[in-house]
């Protein structure tokens, strides 16, 4: 069972910028953060391990999160980090799917690439206010309310995309993709494979 009083923390846990590491050995075997374990936690930056592969309401509420890096993830749950308000920067190479408000009510977030993921569930970014970019070349699928209230939001939107993206932006929201985002989107698909095959060899 995981059991969040085993966290190790580097630097005071009662300290705004404090930031919380965590060994390989704290992981273990864990696959599943959920139920709000860090819900309220004064955390300033986090890595998420290849381990975890289900995140559903980890850090709602977090009063101090600022940055999120995924390791190697498949799947954000509904309210993962929903009013998380410090909230800056999420990075997460192998993200595939957000849940409903998963990054809701997050006023301080402003940038969002997630290059794998490909579903976006209701309400997911609604109301973050300062969200001015999202670059996700594999998404195919947005739920209801996804980005109202994303005022400043432009859209990177590659030429699969755009019938799907006319749909829920104004066409100035849109910005094109160019020749090299293309090629880089290309690129990752065959890293994909290739890291597709080694979770299957690995088990993961």
């Amino acid at each position: 069972m995981f059991e969040v009083k085993e966290l190790r923390v580097i630097e005071s846990a009662t300290r705004m910028d404090a930031l919380i590491m965590k060994p390989k050995e704290f992981w273990g075997d864990i696959n599943t953060i959920s139920d709000n374990p860090f819900k309220n936690f004064y955390i300033a930056k986090i890595v998420i391990p290849k381990t975890v592969q289900l995140l559903d309401k980890g850090f709602e509420n977090n009063i101090s999160l600022k940055k999120v890096k995924f390791d190697s993830f498949a799947y954000i749950g509904a309210m993962s980090f929903k009013n998380c308000r410090e909230l800056q920067k999420v990075a997460g190479k192998y993200i595939t799917y957000i849940g409903e408000e998963a990054f809701s009510k997050c006023p301080k977030l402003s940038k969002v690439i997630l290059p794998n993921v490909k579903r976006i569930e209701a309400n997911a970014f609604r109301d973050d206010i300062n969200l001015e970019l999202i670059d996700m070349p594999c998404l195919d699928y947005i739920g209801t309310g996804a980005f109202k209230g994303c005022s400043k939001l432009k859209v990177k939107c590659y030429p699969w995309q755009s019938v799907l993206f006319e749909d829920f932006f104004k066409k100035e929201q849109l910005i094109p993709a160019t020749k090299e985002d293309i090629k880089a989107y290309i690129n990752l698909q065959k890293e994909n494979a290739k890291e597709r095959k080694e979770r299957g060899e690995k088990n993961l």
